[in-house]
């Protein structure tokens, strides 16, 4: 998941990502939303200091 998650996020912050979000989750055999959902809860837990990660999230925030 982790993996599907920072790969995505990377092809978002590149502005790469336009329409391989079901791509991306199904190399990893995952679903779009499910990797959607936890990039999203990865953002929400790092902004409040839930996840403790140094900073590795910063560039994802954003996006």
């Amino acid at each position: 998941m982790v993996i599907g998650c920072v790969y995505y996020a990377t092809l978002l912050s590149l502005g790469l990502a336009d329409g391989l979000l079901n791509r991306v989750a199904s190399t990893c055999r995952l679903t779009g939303s499910g990797v959607s959902s936890r990039l999203q809860q990865f953002r929400n837990e790092s902004t409040t200091g839930k996840l403790f990660v140094d900073g590795a999230f910063d560039d994802f925030i954003k996006v």
